[in-house]
């Protein structure tokens, strides 16, 4: 019984260390990837570089978007934001595109200071597709290496004494 107890063990430890990764990877998202609605940036007024999520208004685009200087409106379902893009030419740039601005919040201004655009990330496709691959193949692991363990235990019990 205790190579069964070792099994138990050893799962143990690798469940440990997914949770261990499952709450690092959280922690990583939360801090780096996760967007704030624009709603949320002119209440809370974050400070630091930050991502705002959220859909370039009708109209409001102005400036020079091929030279990467432009402002605009990110609206969001309840509020907006105005936004001053100063940085790399954006290709996805353009009135009525859902997008992601990256860049500080300027509360005495009230504005918005973008320095980059980025593509709207689909993180939950992603973890689903993780999910749907990997679950399958960690009980597959479990269920084979626990009958492995369980016919070795039959073995060594079924094994009778033999003299040197």
């Amino acid at each position: 019984m205790n190579t069964l107890r070792m099994f138990y063990i050893r799962w143990g430890v690798v469940l440990a260390v997914a949770a261990g990764l499952v709450v690092l990877t959280a922690h990583h998202y939360r801090v780096h990837l996760a967007s704030f609605a624009p709603r949320e940036v002119a209440s809370e007024s974050p400070a630091g570089e930050i991502r705002v999520i959220g859909m370039v208004q009708s109209g409001t685009l102005t400036g020079d978007v091929s030279a990467g200087d432009a402002t605009f409106t990110l609206a969001g379902q309840d509020a907006s934001l105005p936004v001053a893009y100063q940085g790399p030419p954006p290709d996805n740039l353009r009135e009525f595109k859902t997008l992601v601005a990256i860049g500080t919040w300027s509360a005495s201004e009230r504005v918005f200071q973008a320095r980059d655009i980025g593509i709207v990330p689909n993180y939950g496709f992603v973890t689903g597709a993780y999910l749907v691959g990997l679950l399958p193949l960690a009980l597959l692991l479990f269920t084979m290496s626990r009958r492995v363990s369980l016919l070795y235990e039959e073995m060594k019990a079924s094994r009778l004494y033999q003299e040197d």
